[in-house]
């Protein structure tokens, strides 16, 4: 079941809980420039304790950005923002093989951090922009700490394994299958960037969790970002929220009330 968002003129926003911690475990974060920056950033300007668990900047021409160094562990800081940043494999771009170590390389890396940072927060956000793999750290905080943990999908695994040029077999098919089953049944809300994300995921996501429509947003409007993280520490039971507000007098709701 897909719960869609809204539009209306007025919304009195919930209260939020302040001062609690957010880890947002994505593949990709500033200098690189998606939308996951602004979450993060609109999080942080509503109180908020957050920190990202991520990669060297290497996207998208596939080389570390001048002034970082690709170093297997290292701290930084953006606006406030405390950055885990782990080696990134470098050179994807033209080789299959390097491409196939892409996938894995955050997938180990960000687990082993995962597993020594992951108790200190109260939410894992994973903004799943490319391979499922990456989302890994966040199940294994989950699987470990029993934090709450919701992915915002915004590419779908196993389909576009098979559209980056991977050939289709019966054991890769059964592998694949078996993996995106494995993480969409150890998260506790599922948020989609398009609403036909919602039939190719719902064979592999666990029973009663429902979808989110959480669309991405125009980067030449004025955007006011608050996708609510007081959605991830609500039960199936008690129900999920997440929030879009824009300056173009509307808000945005996306609203669940049944995950």
């Amino acid at each position: 079941m897909l719960t869609t968002g809204h539009c209306i003129t007025n919304i009195r926003l919930g209260v939020l809980t302040k001062n609690k911690k957010i880890l947002i475990v994505t593949e990709c974060f500033y200098p690189e420039e998606f939308k996951i920056n602004d979450v993060a950033l609109s999080w942080k300007d509503k109180g908020y304790d957050v920190d990202v668990l991520t990669l060297s900047p290497t996207y998208p021409l596939g080389r570390v950005f001048p002034g970082y160094k690709n170093s297997f562990f290292r701290k930084d800081e953006y606006q406030g923002i405390n950055i885990f940043r782990v080696h990134a494999v470098t050179g994807y771009r033209d080789s299959v093989v390097k491409k196939i170590f892409k996938y894995i390389n955050f997938m180990i890396f960000g687990s082993i951090v995962a597993i020594f940072i992951g108790r200190r927060y109260d939410y894992i956000f994973g903004f799943n922009v490319g391979s499922l793999t990456d989302m890994l750290p966040a199940v294994v905080i989950r699987k470990l700490y029993k934090k709450p943990t919701m992915f915002w999908v915004q590419d779908v695994w196993p389909d576009s394994v098979y559209a980056y040029g991977f050939k289709k077999t019966k054991m890769l098919s059964v592998l694949l299958d078996a993996f995106v089953k494995f993480m969409h049944h150890n998260i506790t809300a599922v948020a989609i960037s398009s609403k036909g994300f919602e039939s190719k995921l719902e064979p592999y996501i666990k029973k009663g969790l429902k979808f989110i429509y959480a669309p991405n947003w125009a980067d030449d409007l004025d955007m006011d970002m608050e996708m609510d993280p007081i959605a991830l520490s609500k039960t199936q039971k008690r129900g999920a929220q997440l929030r879009v507000a824009c300056r173009t007098n509307r808000i945005v709701a996306l609203q669940s009330n049944n995950l």
